[in-house]
């Protein structure tokens, strides 16, 4: 089916954009600097943006959490807190949508809506709100917003 190819398509260039930035540390000895994995992530949210309709992303939402949990944790390393606490409530937003979103759901964009949500094939247990609270407590990146008060907001709705 055409639509299926057309998501297989962006997930492949979404992938090979996130090898360049060594999201996925696939390329021995290849690093960038925290502004260009910065620049590569919002080039995927970009074409993203371009592809999917942001009141009907289904299993897709699924990338709001991810590439902003990226971006916070890079904005975090350079400083900038105010872009990393953005992007933090914007990533908790996300996964938590992903998490509430029924296993059936009907598109409505032209791109996809004859193709059906694939929920249950995306991300296994990296989805789960307990994977993102347990990476948020154990690594000292967000050691410096801790105590913020938009932060531990953002942070409160993971417990529920």
């Amino acid at each position: 089916m055409m639509q299926s190819d057309i998501v297989d398509k962006w997930w492949h260039l979404n992938a090979y954009i996130g090898i360049l930035a060594n999201l996925k540390n696939d390329i021995e000895g290849y690093a960038v600097s925290p502004q260009e994995k910065i620049a590569l992530v919002k080039k995927q949210q970009e074409i993203f943006n371009a592809m999917f309709d942001e009141d009907d992303l289904g299993e897709f939402v699924f990338y709001i959490g991810q590439f902003n949990e990226v971006l916070t944790k890079e904005y975090l390393s350079i400083g900038d807190t105010e872009n990393a606490i953005e992007c933090f409530e914007k990533s908790v937003n996300g996964w938590i949508a992903y998490n509430k979103l029924p296993n059936e759901y009907e598109y409505k964009n032209i791109l996809i809506d004859q193709r059906p949500c694939l929920k249950h094939k995306t991300g296994g247990s990296y989805t789960t709100l307990a994977r993102y609270k347990m990476e948020i407590d154990s690594n000292s990146v967000y050691d410096s917003v801790r105590n913020d008060e938009r932060f531990l907001e953002a942070y409160s709705k993971l417990k529920t």
